[in-house]
């Protein structure tokens, strides 16, 4: 399997955990698990560019990570769900977590 492929896994199973945790009252998980599934998107992405983000440093991956969310037009969207996130853990409601999960969604269609 392709590095897009097995990336593309992981952010398919991450929308899996955070089904599960929408099922079952548990937001917050999901809301993380959501941001998860946008690192992999984005890792899946930019793979077929020949980017990889897996330094030794998290830092340093993170780093090149926002370059490349920036260079393609997704810091705004990455934004806004780490926005949506923060409201998921200070309120706890289902309708943050609704949005993030429209936002992965859209994104998992798209080809950048």
């Amino acid at each position: 399997m392709s590095t897009y492929g097995w990336h593309m896994l992981l952010a398919k199973y991450m929308l899996d955990v955070a089904m599960d945790g929408i099922k079952n009252g548990k937001y917050v998980a999901s809301a993380y698990a959501l941001l998860v599934a946008f690192e992999e998107i984005v890792d899946a992405y930019s793979a077929n560019d020949g980017k990889h983000f897996h330094e030794e440093y998290l830092a340093d991956a993170w780093k090149y990570r926002l370059e490349w969310i920036k260079a393609h037009g997704l810091f705004e969207t990455w934004e806004h769900l780490v926005y949506l996130c923060n409201r998921v853990v200070a309120e706890g409601r289902y309708e943050y977590v609704e949005d993030m999960l429209r936002l992965i969604n859209d994104l998992m269609d798209i080809k950048r």
